[in-house]
């Protein structure tokens, strides 16, 4: 049975005084990422208000002693608040853990903060997803907020954040109300979203297309591009910050998807957190065309090492 929430004390929320959303850190076989990741989270100024669930993915061999390793740094890290470690018996695979996962916890949350083991947060991490999940709790088109944002210039951006049609699987959260229809391996939803994906409202990048046509094809098993069409069909929007909050430190060629570079980043520096203020609930185009800009580059011009990687990279940025 999964524990109630902390309540929010000594800290003050943009709204009214709420519950905290629940942290699911996700981890496999990294024992060094793992704890990094628990480090920078504990550094976090509701660490001690919030409540940490951790689920360990079983080995896919059973002389992985990595996998051991890992269970061993979480068991033994002192969260301030309240942890929780489930460990899974079998390996269930990274898309099958973290859809149980957080369906698992939000179950009993209204809300989630979800972490991979290569994700490490700056100490304001915890306190935008809270804020902005209560902004937007009562927004039906804001599926997810990311923590998480792209390297490009936001200069003549306002606002600390902005929305765009399509999310981040590096430190995000969501809410039980977006979730709580979202199936994996929905076949006829996933075609429908392909085949519609050049003639809606707001087309689908190209990028995402392809990922989406090799789910179709079984080439890949993907949670993220499953939950992008999801909400896709439904016109839905994500929050991202202007600055990033999260630096991906799996970029070493220690992940299944990983490869050594660090064209993604743009750092966790920021030593203040976001405001978040409500904006008008449509895309911000300028935005969306500096992202796609963004991928176009790197895509036409990318770094010799990246000329071999392009696909792995991309599978990494949304797993």
């Amino acid at each position: 049975m999964l524990a109630s929430n902390p309540q929010c004390s000594g800290i003050v929320i943009n709204t009214e005084l709420m519950a905290l959303a629940p942290v699911a850190l996700f981890v496999y076989c990294r024992p060094d990422h793992s704890l990094k990741t628990l480090e920078a989270l504990a550094k976090n100024q509701l660490a001690d208000q919030t409540e940490l669930y951790i689920f360990c993915d079983g080995a896919k061999e059973p002389s992985d002693a990595r996998v051991a390793e890992v269970r061993e740094v979480v068991r033994a890290f002192h969260w301030p608040g309240q942890k929780t470690v489930i460990e899974r018996e079998q390996n269930m695979g990274l898309a099958q853990s973290i859809f149980s996962g957080v369906t698992q916890v939000l179950e009993e949350h209204a809300n989630i903060i979800v972490v991979e083991d290569d994700i490490v947060t700056a100490p304001g991490f915890l306190q935008f997803h809270n804020n902005a999940l209560a902004e937007y709790s009562s927004e039906p088109r804001v599926f997810a907020v990311s923590g998480y944002s792209h390297p490009i210039d936001h200069t003549e951006l306002k606002d600390d954040t902005f929305l765009i049609c399509w999310p981040s699987s590096w430190g995000w959260s969501t809410w039980s109300d977006a979730w709580k229809d979202f199936k994996l391996d929905e076949r006829p939803l996933l075609e429908r979203a392909y085949e519609g994906s050049t003639d809606r409202v707001h087309s689908m990048p190209e990028r995402f297309r392809g990922m989406l046509k090799k789910q179709l094809e079984g080439a890949i098993d993907s949670w993220a591009i499953q939950w992008y069409a999801h909400i896709y069909m439904k016109d839905g929007l994500f929050l991202f910050p202007k600055r990033s909050l999260v630096e991906n430190i799996g970029f070493d060629g220690s992940g299944r998807h990983s490869t050594n570079t660090g064209v993604f980043q743009q750092g966790n520096s920021l030593q203040h957190t976001p405001e978040v203020v409500k904006l008008p609930i449509v895309q911000n185009d300028k935005v969306r065309a500096a992202i796609d800009h963004f991928f176009v580059s790197m895509q036409s011009n990318p770094k010799p090492s990246l000329k071999q990687s392009l696909k792995k990279i991309w599978r990494n940025v949304f797993p």
